[in-house]
C-alpha cells in the first residue's frame, strides 16, 4: 500500500529505523520498498522527499535512558561512551594482525612451492612429448614381416610396360 497521508506517515519510521525494526539491513529495505513489498510513502521534507515505512505491528519504539537532571552530559570520549581509546583498538588488533602476517607467510611458501611444481611439471611434459615423438618415430619404421611382405610384391610384380617410343 501507499500511503499519502502526511499525518499518517510522520509516525511512520524512516528507512534507518525501519530496518532496525524489521532486523533487516537498509539496503534489503529499499529493495523491498522497490518490490512493494512494504507499506510506505514519500514524506515531503526541505531536501525532498524521504522514504516512511509503517512499523511492524510488533514495534516498540526505543525509549532513551533519561540522564538524572543534576548529572552532567558524559563527552563522547570519556570512558564508558561509544569510542575506544587508540591503544584499545591496537591491542585488539595485534592478534588479527599477528595471523594475518602469519598467512601471508604461509602463501608465500605455498606460491614457491607451486612454482616448482610448475617446473617439475613442464619437466615432465617435455619427457613425455619427446617420448611420444620416439614413439611415432618407431611406428613409420615397419617390422621386418612388412618388409619381406613388400619385398615378395615387388619380385611377383609384373614388368612395367614400355611406351611406344621407348620401343
Amino acid at each position: 500500500m501507499y500511503e499519502t497521508d502526511l499525518s499518517v506517515l510522520a509516525g511512520w519510521l524512516t528507512v534507518e529505523q525501519a530496518a532496525a525494526a524489521y532486523n533487516l539491513s537498509a539496503r534489503t529495505v529499499r529493495r523491498r520498498l522497490a518490490g512493494r513489498e512494504l507499506d510506505a510513502g514519500h514524506l515531503p521534507t526541505a531536501h525532498g522527499r524521504e522514504w516512511r515505512i509503517r512499523p511492524p505491528a510488533t514495534y516498540a519504539p526505543p525509549t532513551g535512558t533519561a540522564a538524572a537532571p543534576d548529572a552532567p552530559s558524559a563527552p563522547h570520549s570519556a570512558p564508558g561512551s561509544a569510542m575506544i581509546a587508540i591503544a584499545d583498538v591496537d591491542r585488539l588488533l595485534a592478534p588479527i594482525l599477528s595471523e594475518r602476517d602469519r598467512l601471508l607467510q604461509q602463501v608465500d611458501t605455498l606460491q614457491a612451492a607451486r612454482l616448482t611444481d610448475a617446473l617439475a611439471l613442464g619437466q615432465v611434459q617435455g619427457q613425455l612429448a619427446a617420448l611420444q615423438a620416439e614413439l611415432e618415430r618407431a611406428r613409420s619404421v615397419p617390422s621386418p614381416a612388412e618388409l619381406q611382405q613388400l619385398a615378395t610384391k615387388k619380385e611377383n610384380a609384373p614388368a612395367p610396360r614400355r611406351r611406344w617410343w621407348q620401343r
